[in-house]
């Protein structure tokens, strides 16, 4: 591997459902913390989905929809969306 040069892997093609399944089975049982135990719960959910990578498109984008819909339902101080999510240029 050449020095600098990064390797992204992401799920195959018939790991993809399993893999989404796990995740938010995982997702799901995690139940509201404080601030930074929330953040690390966050954190890895959003790295779990881009590694997934389900889909060929917008990835970025879904991750950063689950990360919000994440902090919501924890409760948590950080829960607003940042107005620059919702505008149109970044959709």
């Amino acid at each position: 591997m050449a020095a600098g040069l990064l390797l992204f892997h992401v799920a195959p093609p018939d790991q993809i459902e399993p893999k989404l399944e796990e995740m938010l089975e995982k997702a799901r049982d995690l139940a509201p913390r404080g601030l930074l135990e929330t953040l690390h719960d966050a954190s890895w959910l959003v790295n779990e989905f881009l590694h997934i990578h389900p889909f060929e498109d917008g990835n970025s984008r879904t991750a950063r929809i689950l990360l919000a819909h994440f902090l919501r339902l924890q409760h948590s101080a950080l829960e607003e969306i940042p107005p620059f999510f919702l505008n149109s240029c970044f959709f």
